[in-house]
């Protein structure tokens, strides 16, 4: 079957565009195409402007919880940011559950898996994996890109268009963190960005929720159920 729906390439400008909105900086024009080969869209149709000011405001509560040194009330506040559903009764917003300085350490060293699995998990029964990629994230955004959904559909399909591939399913290997963030890093190198793994994130979240959206106004609940073509 013909794919009919070419989704964007990432691009400095557009993604530029979105953490400018992210941000709360305005913009020359809210229309944006979500699709090479269609109309543009009114992104404040899909996501409006007052989400974005919540995502500004989410972003900086979390810089202020992590400023204070408090690991419960930083964690917390990315819990609430990012609706990742951790109970508030589950411990894991106590500060002895791992002193600020105990966090820096691991992700100083690279110890996500161990946070994940030594920390969470003992909390929670669960890895908490997305959790843990936003946690390490906001400790160092320029080491650690965020996993969720929406990264991982949307990655997947750019890893098959730019990174030369025949693999239409990437993202099974993505249980292991590291291999992730090198697929990250090589899908940045062959659409030859120079751009943060944070700046990155924010574009794929807002993009990838654009989509989502856009999809469900119709009645599709999935994008990535969508049939897409490269627009190479």
């Amino acid at each position: 079957m013909e794919r009919l729906f070419e989704l964007i390439e990432p691009t400095k400008p557009i993604i530029d565009f979105y953490n400018k909105l992210w941000k709360g900086e305005e913009v020359k024009s809210t229309k944006v195409k979500l699709f090479d080969n269609l109309d543009e869209v009114d992104i404040f149709e899909l996501i409006s402007k007052e989400e974005f000011e919540k995502y500004h405001i989410n972003e900086e509560t979390i810089k202020k919880a992590k400023e204070s040194n408090k690991t419960g009330i930083f964690l917390k506040s990315i819990n609430n940011a990012y609706s990742t559903r951790i109970n508030a009764d589950s411990g894991i917003f106590e500060d002895k559950f791992i002193t600020f300085e105990e966090l820096e350490a691991m992700a100083d060293e690279n110890k996500i898996d161990e946070f994940i699995v030594e920390k969470c998990r003992q909390k929670t029964g669960r890895n908490e994996y997305s959790f843990a990629t936003k946690v390490f994230s906001f400790m160092k955004p320029d080491t650690y890109p965020i996993l969720d959904s929406i990264s991982v559909t949307l990655l997947n399909q750019y890893y098959a268009e730019y990174c030369n591939s025949t693999e239409k399913n990437r993202k099974k290997n993505w249980g292991d963190y590291k291999q992730y963030v090198n697929d990250y890093r090589m899908i940045l190198k062959k659409l030859e960005l120079e751009v943060s793994f944070k700046e990155f994130d924010v574009f794929i979240w807002t993009y990838g929720t654009a989509l989502s959206r856009y999809w469900a106004k119709i009645g599709v609940l999935k994008f990535e159920s969508v049939q897409y073509r490269s627009n190479k």
